[in-house]
């Protein structure tokens, strides 16, 4: 997914849970795909397997080679970001091509203490 990217509303990183995390996608395809998707998910990181959970996602389908797509995905209430030891949990807003190798992806921080910016 060339020149493909993900904009997340007021270059936000962390959030608290039950926020809604906000923005838009932007894909340049070299291939045709069938759909794509905007993911919302945590995953593991560290010793041991890897567990992942998509939480929310918004599907495009038929998209054009060249185009973008406005979000809106809930935070749950947890898990919260943690970066231990021996594992961290992580979250992102990934942005997947059916038949395409390659995503692309934000990180996230879900953490109920996270300092959000008055407007």
């Amino acid at each position: 997914m060339k020149d493909s990217y993900i904009r997340i509303r007021d270059s936000r990183t962390a959030f608290r849970p039950g926020e809604t995390v906000s923005g838009s996608a932007h894909w340049t395809l070299r291939k045709e795909a069938d759909w794509l998707e905007v993911r919302l998910l945590w995953y593991t990181d560290g010793k041991g397997d890897r567990d992942t959970e998509t939480v929310d996602r918004r599907t495009v389908t038929r998209p054009h080679a060249e185009g973008s797509h406005e979000f809106s995905l809930r935070l749950p209430e947890g898990p919260y970001s943690h970066h231990g030891r021996y594992v961290s949990i992580l979250w992102a807003v990934e942005l997947v091509a059916h038949r395409h190798r390659n995503a692309v992806r934000v990180d996230l921080v879900l953490d109920p203490d996270a300092v959000v910016a008055e407007s």
